[in-house]
C-alpha cells in the first residue's frame, strides 16, 4: 500500500498521450492504494464547459473550435481551482493533466497543493517530437486537430510551457520525471511507473 497521498501532474504537448497515460496510472494506483482519486483533465473539462449556453462557455467554444487559439489563464485556473475546491477530499490521490501551462499558473498550483497538504508531488513530463505529435493528432480527427492549428499549439508549447517545465525541474518540492513520449504506450507506461517508484 502507498503510505502518503500523492499528487501527479502530467505535462506534455498535444499528442503526447497524456490522457492515455493518465488512465493507465489511475488503474495502477487503484490496484496499489485504497484512496479515492480526483482526476482533472484540462482539455476534456474545458470542452465539456464549452457545450454550455453562457457567454463565457460560448467564448471558450469559439476559441477552441473556431480559432484554435489559447484560453486565458483565468479560465484555466478557475476550471481546475473549482474542481479542487468542490471535490477534493482530505486523503485523495490527485492527478492533474493539461495545467499549469504558464509560470504564473504553476505558482497557483504550488499554493493549492501546499494548502491541501500534499508532500509527495510528481511532475511527469512527456516529451516527444513535433512530427510524431502531428501524426498522432491528425489521425484522431477532432475538429480542432487541423495541421496548422496543431503546429501553432506545438510552437506555443515549445516557447511558453518550456519555462514552466524548467521551474518544476528546479523546484525541490516536486519530483520531476522526464519521459520519452515517442515510444509505445506500453513502454511509456513502464518508464513512468519506474520513474515514480510507486
Amino acid at each position: 500500500m502507498i503510505e502518503n497521498k500523492k499528487a501527479f501532474i502530467f505535462i506534455g504537448p498535444s499528442g503526447s498521450g497524456k490522457g492515455t497515460q493518465l488512465d493507465l496510472l489511475e488503474t495502477y494506483l487503484k490496484e496499489k492504494d485504497h484512496r479515492e482519486i480526483l482526476r482533472y483533465e484540462a482539455g476534456a473539462s474545458l470542452r465539456e464547459f464549452a457545450k454550455g449556453d453562457s457567454f463565457m462557455a460560448k467564448k471558450v467554444h469559439h476559441t477552441i473550435n473556431v480559432e484554435g487559439g489559447l484560453l486565458p489563464r483565468f479560465i484555466m485556473v478557475w476550471n481546475w481551482g473549482r474542481r479542487l475546491a468542490l471535490e477534493l477530499k482530505e486523503d485523495m490521490n490527485l492527478i492533474l493533466e493539461g495545467s499549469p501551462r504558464k509560470v504564473e499558473e504553476k505558482k497557483l498550483i504550488d499554493d493549492a497543493l501546499q494548502y491541501a497538504d500534499y508532500k509527495d508531488i510528481y511532475v511527469i513530463h512527456l516529451n516527444l517530437s513535433d512530427d510524431v505529435a502531428v501524426g498522432r493528432l491528425m489521425s484522431r480527427g477532432r475538429i480542432d486537430d487541423q495541421e496548422e492549428k496543431i503546429r501553432n499549439r506545438l510552437k506555443w508549447f515549445r516557447e511558453e510551457v518550456a519555462q514552466t517545465v524548467e521551474e518544476f525541474k528546479n523546484d525541490d518540492r516536486y519530483i520531476y520525471c522526464e519521459i520519452d513520449g515517442d515510444q509505445s504506450i506500453e513502454k511509456v507506461q513502464e518508464d513512468i511507473i519506474k520513474a515514480l517508484g510507486v
